[in-house]
């Protein structure tokens, strides 16, 4: 309505709202039945939860398979050269612990 009405600009009458409002009702009508008839789908603003499930496994993967929590020789960020393996130093219980509160947290979200 707000969006009809701002074109409209200073000609703004209780009677021209009144029509606009009208029109509006009738061509939203008309956009659901042109988007039913020709299967046009608006994409979610979420994603599903089967989507987001998914979508955590494969970075799960990702960083099981990439080692991210291994000390690797010659590997370290530039901006951390002065710690060698920064990593090593974390409580693997703690991480763990943190992990699966974490996925649960996603999982309770869906």
């Amino acid at each position: 309505m707000k969006e009809s009405l701002k074109g409209i600009g200073a000609n703004i009458t209780p009677a021209t709202v009144q029509r606009v409002s009208r029109c509006l009702g009738v061509l939203q009508s008309a956009i659901q039945t042109f988007d039913s008839t020709f299967d046009v789908h608006t994409p979610g603003e979420k994603h599903s939860p089967a989507r987001r499930n998914k979508d955590l496994l494969e970075m799960v993967e990702q960083l099981h398979s990439e080692r991210v929590f291994s000390v690797q020789d010659g590997r370290q960020h530039a901006s951390f050269k002065s710690r060698k393996h920064t990593l090593t130093d974390i409580d693997k219980e703690k991480m763990i612990s943190w992990l699966q509160r974490a996925v649960r947290r996603v999982l309770e979200y869906q």
